[in-house]
């Protein structure tokens, strides 16, 4: 059996040059994909610029790694959906994309396959229209959030942006968007009518009795043929981390979306032989999904909030690398409480010291709460690369806002 896995593998993995190829119509998805990437790196790096002076990193270093993770996703993912027979019926596979699309302009959040293929799925239960297949949908979503989870918890957090907000009850408190893209490269198994896959694309290989896991009856009995269909996606994380520190939120709603995934996945495997479990997958998939961001975004707007100006003295959210602040040996969650032995009562008071320069001494405490004293020969700096937690008189910089196009829409025609 592990000859034949093997084989499988071999034969699905080497369709995933199809996706990099400009000559497959479906090739194309993947480069427009990377250059809407390339327009939100671009954007990051003019808000760093503008707030920090400067950037924290290279653009074309953080694409490099983007790439090279949503590779790495793309393979495992394949290969998850591949081994197992995870198999997509018909083509049921390309309404989640117009679907998706379509509730993102109720709330840019529902742009998610899981709302698409939960919404395609109970659809087709009730009124047997599209023709989907909700095990192989459902299992679709499962394994894309698998990889997701996997690239959250690997660099969810690694372009966090700091930002100011009004929480629930009027507080204005500092946090991290935290929001990332990552273009996958992906390999599907496709059961079609015989003579609509070209033959190059059929699965030739002595396959295990228990072959596909999903769709057996229908690939056997069926008339259908299975063949390979390679395919580029978009994987997405978008988070606000408030009461959290942004790699330790990153990493709890990657957990929360692991879990979610096995559960998923589980029921679609489930789902290819009971009707009971078609409704569950059809359910869980939306549902499951809203509990994990709900439940999080609960924690970190309800929690104490992590990034307040505390009782005494100045919180560092962010320090650019190079900058008169680094230098002087700033870090990011350090409370500075004294200038030159004089109280920090204002962070206008350490932003005109760090413009002037000259010698500067810091003293407070890290992180951990240990005190530390910083020292040195500052050169002035119009833009001292230094972001301050907000105190709670001043304005946020962002409003948590969750509609989409249609929903704002509605809301400018109710207020005429």
């Amino acid at each position: 059996m592990t000859a034949q896995l093997w084989s499988l593998a071999r034969l699905a993995l080497g369709q995933l040059p199809y996706v990099f190829s400009p000559a497959y119509i479906l090739g194309l998805f993947f480069w427009i994909l990377t250059g809407w990437i390339i327009l939100q790196l671009f954007r990051r790096a003019a808000w760093e610029r503008a707030a920090l002076g400067g950037n924290r990193g290279s653009l074309w270093t953080a694409l490099g790694w983007t790439l090279l993770q949503g590779l790495g996703a793309g393979v495992v993912a394949s290969l998850l959906l591949v081994l197992p027979g995870l198999t997509l019926a018909g083509s049921g596979v390309f309404w989640l994309l117009p679907v998706a699309l379509g509730l993102m302009l109720l709330s840019p959040r529902l742009a998610c396959f899981s709302y698409a293929g939960g919404l395609l799925s109970v659809s087709y239960l009730l009124f047997g229209f599209p023709q989907v297949t909700v095990a192989g949908v459902m299992g679709l979503v499962a394994v894309l959030h698998l990889a997701e989870s996997a690239l959250t918890w690997l660099g969810g957090a690694a372009q966090a942006m700091p930002t100011t907000l009004r929480r629930p009850g009027g507080r204005v408190v500092g946090g991290f968007a935290l929001q990332r893209f990552w273009p996958l490269p992906l390999v599907l198994l496709l059961a079609v009518p015989k003579g609509l896959v070209p033959s190059q694309g059929l699965v030739h290989f002595s396959a295990p009795a228990w072959w596909p896991l999903v769709l057996h009856h229908a690939v056997t009995r069926g008339g259908l043929v299975v063949g390979f269909l390679p395919l580029p996606a978009l994987l997405g994380y978008s988070d606000l981390a408030v009461s959290r520190a942004p790699r330790a939120r990153a990493r709890g709603t990657a957990l929360a979306l692991a879990a979610y995934s096995l559960i998923l996945l589980a029921l679609a495997v489930l789902a290819a032989h009971s009707l009971v479990f078609q409704w569950l997958a059809a359910l869980w998939g939306p549902g499951g999904h809203e509990l994990v961001i709900r439940l999080g975004l609960a924690r970190e707007l309800k929690g104490a909030p992590r990034y307040v100006r505390p009782s005494r003295g100045l919180l560092v959210m962010e320090v650019l690398p190079g900058s008169a602040a680094w230098e002087l040996g700033l870090r990011p969650d350090q409370v500075v409480t004294t200038l030159d032995g004089n109280e920090l009562t204002e962070g206008t008071q350490l932003f005109a010291a760090l413009r002037t320069g000259g010698y500067l001494h810091l003293a407070g405490n890290d992180a951990a709460g240990r005190p530390f004293t910083a020292g040195g020969f500052v050169r002035g700096s119009p833009q001292p690369g230094l972001l301050l937690a907000p105190g709670e008189d001043e304005p946020p910089q962002a409003e948590l806002r969750t509609g989409g196009v249609l929903t704002a829409l509605w809301a400018r025609w109710r207020r005429r």
